[in-house]
């Protein structure tokens, strides 16, 4: 029988991801599924150059945003 591990007393925190971050990694998760289907292949619509435009102001925003902190002297998390 595998003996138990012992209760640890420390005190876990939890630390919430930055929303900032977590934006990105969606625009980038976006950004390779689009690279997987290979848009030379496919015919490129209206939607699809809408979808990429927006995905580029979003990650300007969020960089203007990082920008703005550094700019302020808070700490980037």
């Amino acid at each position: 029988m595998p003996a138990k591990k012992a209760v640890s007393s420390k005190t876990h925190f939890h630390i919430p991801k930055d929303p900032l971050r977590v934006k990105s990694e969606e625009i980038q998760v976006r950004h390779e599924g689009r690279s997987k289907r290979s848009l030379k292949k496919l015919e490129v619509t209206n939607d699809m150059l809408y979808e990429l435009l927006s995905d580029i102001l979003e990650k300007q925003s969020i960089l203007e945003q990082r920008m703005e902190q550094y700019a302020r002297g808070k700490p980037l998390n």
